[in-house]
This record gives C-alpha cells, structure tokens and sequence, in this order.
C-alpha cells in the first residue's frame, strides 16, 4: 500500500511546477523590419531600457549581415497584439 501512495504524492508536486517554469523560460521573438525584409531575433528584453540596448545590437547585427544603410537607420518600436515589431527606417542621406 506504501507503494501506491508515493507516486501520487510525487505526481501532484512535478505537475504544478512544470507550467511556472515552461512558461518562465519561453522567450519572445522580436519581428525586425528593414526596407527590403521582416526578420524574426528573440527577445529577452522586459524594460524600454533593454528594448533600446537590444535594438542597438540588433542593428549592428544587421550592419554585419551586409545592410550599411542600416547604421544611419531610424528605429520605431511597436507593439501590435502583444508582439513586439522593430521597424529600421533608412535615413535619406544628402546628395551633391
């Protein structure tokens, strides 16, 4: 009878700690925007603060992936149902 008694007092613990730490765990994915294509980065960012910093990284990323017009890019942050959308707009730059 012992026997029987220890799975189910293991199984209700495990089942109420699975969701909190799943759910804790899953990061978001930021869509990125440039002129010519979307992009999907993850994100782990909480606060404005950390939005910026990772937009900054984010940028240079896209620097190196061969887009230069995107170190003089505008960022625009929004949010549309939760998702968060990052839009680099290129910088009209001056002629002549």
């Amino acid at each position: 009878m012992s026997g029987k008694t220890k799975p189910q007092s293991t199984d209700a613990p495990a089942e109420t700690a699975e969701p909190t730490t799943t759910a804790a765990a899953t990061p978001k994915v930021k869509i990125v925007r440039t002129p010519t294509q979307d992009y999907q980065f993850p994100s782990t960012a909480t606060t404005a603060k950390e939005h910026e910093a990772e937009n900054l990284q984010i940028k240079a990323q896209l620097v190196a992936m061969g887009f230069p017009d995107m170190a003089n890019a505008e960022i625009k942050q929004t949010t549309n149902d939760g998702q968060v959308i990052v839009e680099f707009v290129k910088k009209v730059g001056t002629k002549g």
